[in-house]
This record gives structure tokens, sequence and C-alpha cells, in this order.
């Protein structure tokens, strides 16, 4: 691994673990302000929600189904329950999922992507943030801010504009990342590719991995584990669930 320049000794700093902590902050946020739109936009109830190639929507849309495409255009924010959502459109707001299998973005989404799937990729690009738990994240397209996430493997070939955090089982980095990478993790790596503009700061057991080619701007600092890694994901997601359990009750209420 090399290091771009000689960093100033910063072994002194504060470091900002309470980012950590924003992590379910941010996944919940996505959720948390859904009935006070519900009135401005339209909610769609179907099994196969499909948005054509040549079809626009002019509104916000609140869906639940078994499947979701979005080939077209929604000016406005897409907040949807579903089996899957492939997206190889256009999203011009923020999109929230809540999807027992696989997010799949090839298109564009010009806010943010947030939420909770069994899979996320993202081969096209995210203007904003991706925010998700997810048991597998796998990023070769572009995330214009930060990447955000709580779960399994993560794969990033592609760029991140800003940070990279989270608390995850696995993470590789092959990609860029313009300013810092902090994580709590099992296993961490740098491929080839890893470019990180700022610091690689991680809390593990094991040391990271790094492979020639990869290139850190400033430090690369390893913190001691707290408590055991899967013990500390446990609680988070149990955190999240029961959250998002509450949250569900009082939209239905709504």
């Amino acid at each position: 691994m090399r290091f771009r320049s000689d960093p100033p000794d910063r072994t002194s700093r504060t470091v900002p673990l309470g980012r950590h902590a924003a992590l379910l902050t941010a996944l919940v946020a996505a959720f948390a302000l859904i009935p006070l739109g519900v009135a401005f936009a339209a909610v769609v109830n179907t099994g196969r929600f499909v948005i054509s190639e040549s079809e626009a929507q002019d509104e916000d849309l609140y869906v639940a189904s078994t499947s979701g495409r979005v080939d077209g255009i929604i000016d406005g924010d897409l907040i949807i329950a579903s089996g899957s959502l492939d997206i190889a459109g256009t999203v011009t707001g923020d999109v929230l999922v809540a999807v027992r299998g696989r997010v799949a973005v090839s298109g564009t989404i010009e806010g943010s992507l947030r939420g909770v799937a069994r899979e996320v990729v993202v081969d096209g690009t995210v203007a904003d943030d991706v925010a998700v738990a997810a048991t597998s994240v796998d990023v070769a397209g572009s995330v214009g801010r930060d990447l955000i996430g709580l779960g399994g493997s993560v794969e990033l070939t592609g760029g991140v504009g800003r940070d990279l955090l989270g608390r995850y089982y696995a993470l590789n980095v092959a990609g860029s990342v313009a300013r810092d990478v902090d994580v709590t993790i099992a296993r961490l790596s740098l491929g080839p590719g890893a470019d990180v503009g700022g610091d690689v700061v991680y809390q593990a057991n094991q040391d990271l991995t790094s492979e020639d080619g990869a290139a850190v701007g400033g430090q690369v600092i390893k913190l001691p584990t707290e408590v055991p890694f899967f013990a500390a994901v446990v609680l988070q997601i149990a955190y999240l669930l029961a959250f998002l359990a509450f949250l569900a009750g009082g939209i239905i209420v709504l």
C-alpha cells in the first residue's frame, strides 16, 4: 500500500466514532417522514409495479407490490415496499425501500437511496447518499456523497464522492473514496485499484489486507474492538427492526 504524501501527524486527533451511531439514524430517517407526505402523492397497490420507458410520473409515488421496475422517469420520490426493485430509468428525488430481495440501480437516482433490502447493486448513479441495511452491497457505479451501511459484505469497485461509513462483516475497497473510510468490520481489504483520499479508520480484531497499488492519502488507524462484532451487529439490527415495526404500525393506523 502506498501513501500519496506524508500526512501531518494526526495520531492525537479524536476519531469520529459518533458517526457510526448516526448510521441507524440515517436508515430510520428514511422512513420516519413517510406519513407526512401521503396526502401529496400517489399511492399504488399492485402485483407488479412498472414505469415503462416511455412513461413519466410527475409526483411522489408510494408503492406496495410484489416486484417493481422503473424504466421511465419519476419526477419525485419513490417509496416502495416490494419483493424486488430494478431502476433502469431516472428518479429525480429520493428512493426509499423496504425490499425482501434485490435492489438494482442501473439508471439514475438524483437524490438518495435509503432503506432495507437483502441485496443492493448500484451499477448506475446515485447523486446523493446510499444508506442501507443489507446482507450484500455491490457498488460498481457512482455514489455522489456518502455510502453508509449495516450488515454483510460490501464490494466497492466504483466511486464514492465523500465518505464510506458503517458496520459490516466484510469490506473490499477496489475503487475510489474521496474522503475517509470509517468502519467497524470483521474483515477489511484494499484492492489494487483502491484510492482513498483521506484516512482509513477501522475497528476490528484483524489487520486490514492491502494489495500493491492501493493508495491512501491520509493515515491508516486501527482501533480496538469494544464488543464482539456479531453481537454489535445483532443488537443494531434488532433495534432497527423494532423501530421499523413501530413505524409501520403508525403508518397503518394513519
